[in-house]
């Protein structure tokens, strides 16, 4: 199904070049999520209860290999892998940790490729992306064999199922909060995990493995073996120095080899640290010039080598992209390639790779049939940097158009921390750029994610302003989808919806009770939430102790235009976070939409207080689905009392409008009628009843007509001279409210 709104496209002229980009195509799928079938769309998603016989069973692996790519041993470091050989042997969580460019995620891939894994297995995964949540899913994905349609599991039968699986997970680029780290040990409860991180953690009962640089002799090894020739004495004496200077960290050492390589004879001087990678930049050739580029701006998300030909328009990336890896500029991962940090703060404004062409580029892609859910996930990280730069640089209607064609794929990977990342940083860029259908989306589908995160009370929320805002753009079937999916946020407990210590959408568990407008939080605060505000490259310091004054530091922006674009994109989170729970604008449909608006707020603070006071769940929800019913009511459509009892007309779309006849004789055969015209006046063919024998004896014209203040409904009926038409008179009902 498209989305007429964007299956035309989108034309944007960046630098004098066009580009469309088409959001048109199906972009629907199923998937399990909990106890649901979820059909994730384009246009917006739905929910229903799986009977039990539908309901997955996954089917646990006998034995589970999840192992990053074959490497060889890393120079120097016998003993740092036996250390962490016995500390896994003693069980419980073991830390990595150390500065950047020490060696942390060498040292953590060959020792799980190579040492012995717990009883069922071993897994390696990254969480470069910061969601737990989907690190869990990952490591869930590799010890169970799907059955069916794609399943994410709900968390307390995620823990259900981890129980008894004996593995040990490796976790590279875990630089996560405490609680974040307590949540990825929960996530596998007998199992060992090690994390690779640059700071040391809090974690109660962990191991602390603090990795140092190279001594002298490793370090004068790898330069020889990465120059691939021996040393002289007059060389040896300023590898030396370059030793202390680097503090033995590897990657500044392969770096120093390779600018040694482009100049025979010439290792670089040790107060020239900080230079190397524009020395070495300077010696590339114009395509890796481009793809480290390309690598730079995003910022450390990694890229397949697919996209990386893709963006770069040419073949044989991976050559060179082997080629800045063993230079230091690069490193490999699992899926592709990433460039190191500090190269950012390095890159100047006209070396970065054009926004607009990455936002059209991944839009395409996303909307391409065929692409694969892991390749999808892995672009998880990408796509959502791309998002981030796209608003600093003043492009939000691309990044709308990117959000809407990359969020369903996420949803159906079943990634759904990413899922929520790109929803919030799509509703940012729909506010900023005016795009209201594009905003009511995005909350709609963060709406349907929070169902599944365990956020009963947030989900209340952002489904009803969804359907507020669907409703104000004139959009019915879109606010009733909002208003069915909130019959599925019953709890098995009524009392489990409650307002959480951090306000609304707070973890289950925690019950104390806080005000929402106390709290700050709203639906719009929230999708704010979703995501950080753009506050600069992501980059790091080497914080060098013997040249400090030559170490590398963070850089806090590119320029003046990218300097503005921070600007503009602090006031739209800032102007966002103001917003109430529900808007007050009136929009498409009038005074109309504004009144069955101000009765949809009226129940969500409703909802809210009733909250603070532990009111049961099944109330909760019944007052907003009413008032979501009652919302819809204006002009034409609501339900009506009158001489042949009470009916109800509804709307199927803009100036269609559906009428149940009934009849006074107790015709068993009628039917329901379509009438077309607008909110005030609408007619239509109906059908006219023998009194005899119900059959139809003909067509007559019905018109029906409101009055100025909506309350009375005139219905005036016609028919050919030849029928026998006993009703075909004026008559009027009243609205029931």
């Amino acid at each position: 199904m498209s989305d007429p709104q964007y299956a035309a496209g989108q034309d944007d002229s960046v630098n004098g070049e066009q580009y469309r980009v088409d959001i048109g195509g199906d972009a629907t799928a199923p998937i399990v999520a909990g106890h649901n079938n979820v059909v994730i769309s384009a246009t917006g998603s739905s929910v229903n209860v799986l009977m039990p016989k539908e309901e997955p069973a996954p089917v646990r692996l006998e034995r589970i290999e999840l192992l990053p790519a074959q490497q060889p041993e890393p120079l120097g470091r016998a003993s740092e892998l036996a250390t962490l050989s016995a500390a896994l042997r003693n069980g419980g969580a073991v830390q990595l940790c150390g500065p950047f460019g020490v060696g942390k995620s060498t040292l953590l891939r060959y020792a799980a490729r190579t040492f012995a894994g717990g009883p069922d297995g071993t897994i390696f995964v990254s969480a470069a992306g910061g969601e737990v949540s989907d690190v869990a899913q990952q490591i869930f994905e590799a010890c169970y064999k799907p059955m069916g349609r794609p399943y994410l599991p709900l968390p307390t039968e995620l823990r259900r199922l981890m129980t008894g699986v004996r593995v040990t997970v490796y976790v590279d680029d875990a630089d996560l909060t405490l609680q974040q780290m307590r949540d990825l040990t929960d996530a596998v409860p007998d199992g060992t995990v090690v994390f690779a991180a640059a700071e040391r953690s809090p974690l109660e009962g962990v191991t602390v493995l603090e990795l140092a640089g190279l001594d002298r002799d490793s370090s004068l090894k790898l330069l020889r073996t990465s120059m691939n020739r021996s040393l002289s004495e007059s060389e040896t004496a300023a590898a030396e120095e370059l030793w202390r200077a680097a503090d033995g960290r590897p990657l500044l050492l392969k770096r120093a080899a390779g600018i040694a390589g482009e100049q025979p004879g010439a290792l670089p001087k040790p107060g020239q640290i900080a230079e190397f990678v524009p020395m070495l930049r300077n010696h590339l050739d114009d395509t890796s010039k481009q793809i480290l580029n390309l690598l730079a701006t995003l910022e450390g998300a990694e890229l397949s080598v697919a996209h990386i030909e893709g963006l770069c328009d040419g073949s044989g990336a991976a050559r060179l992209c082997d080629r800045m890896v063993a230079l230091g500029l690069l490193a490999r991962t699992e899926t592709g390639y990433c460039c190191a940090l500090d190269i950012v703060t390095v890159l100047d404004d006209s070396d970065r790779y054009p926004i607009a062409g990455l936002c059209v580029y991944f839009t395409r892609w996303a909307r391409r049939a065929g692409v694969e859910r892991a390749e999808v996930a892995a672009a998880g990280p990408a796509l959502e940097k791309v998002l981030e730069l796209a608003q600093r640089a003043g492009q939000p209607k691309l990044a709308v158009a990117l959000a809407r064609a990359t969020s369903p794929a996420m949803a159906r990977a079943l990634r759904f921390g990413m899922w929520g990342r790109l929803l919030g940083w799509g509703w940012l860029a729909a506010e900023e750029s005016g795009d209201r259908a594009a905003a009511a989306y995005f909350m709609h589908e963060e709406g349907i994610r929070s169902m599944f995160t365990g956020r009963r009370v947030l989900a209340v929320a952002l489904l009803a302003e969804a359907a507020v805002r669907w409703l104000e753009l004139g959009n019915q079937h879109a606010a009733t989808t909002a208003a069915n999916a909130q019959q599925y946020l019953l709890p098995h407990d009524p009392t489990a919806i409650s307002l959480g210590a951090n306000g609304i959408g707070a973890s289950p568990g925690s019950t104390t009770p806080v005000h929402a407008a106390a709290s700050g939080h709203t639906a719009a605060t929230h999708m704010t939430g979703l995501v950080v505000p753009p506050s600069g490259p992501h980059t790091v310091s080497l914080q060098l102790p013997h040249y400090a004054g030559s170490a590398l530091t963070s850089a806090a922006g590119h320029g003046s235009s990218v300097g503005a674009a921070h600007t503009v994109a602090a006031k739209s989170v800032a102007a966002s976070a103001g917003t109430n729970v529900v808007s007050g604008a009136a929009g498409v449909g009038g005074a109309s939409a504004a009144a069955g608006s101000a009765v949809l707020a009226k129940a969500i603070a409703g909802v809210i207080a009733a909250v603070v006071f532990f009111v049961a769940g099944p109330r909760i929800i019944a007052e907003v689905r009413q008032a979501i019913e009652s919302a819809t009511e204006h002009g034409i459509v609501g339900t009506w009392n009158g001489p042949t009892g009470t009916f109800r007309i509804t709307t199927s779309g803009s100036g269609r409008y559906t009428v149940p006849m009934k009849s006074e004789i107790g015709c068993s055969n009628r039917e329901d009628v379509t009438l077309t015209g607008n909110d005030q006046s609408a007619s239509g063919t109906a059908p006219i009843f023998d009194t005899s024998t119900c059959a139809i004896d003909g067509y007559g014209t019905i018109t029906l007509s409101v009055s100025s203040d909506g309350n009375t409904l005139t219905e005036t009926m016609s028919a050919p001279s030849s029928s026998n038409c006993e009703n075909c008179d004026s008559r009027t009902y009243t609205r029931k409210h």
